[in-house]
């Protein structure tokens, strides 16, 4: 029985980190959405003041991370 508990923690901690990401990802693309009660004014405002976020989040996004790294590699 102690196995079947032992075999089983990694998958639900694999799990649970799964869903933290996500979760933060839809957190951040909530965030940069514009909501519709506001005016288009107050929106485009709000967007440039978030636009440096999202340069930061954009710039240590693995996928770019990895990308720059290759560039590096074919570079040398």
């Amino acid at each position: 029985m102690e196995k079947d508990i032992e075999s089983e923690k990694p998958k639900a901690i694999k799990e649970t980190k799964g869903t933290l990401i996500a979760d933060m990802y839809y957190m951040v693309e909530d965030w940069m959405r514009p909501s519709p009660k506001r005016p288009k004014f107050l929106q485009v405002i709000l967007f440039i003041i978030k636009l440096p976020a999202l340069v930061v989040l954009l710039a240590v996004s693995p996928i770019l991370l990895l990308f720059m790294f290759i560039t590096l590699i074919v570079a040398l």
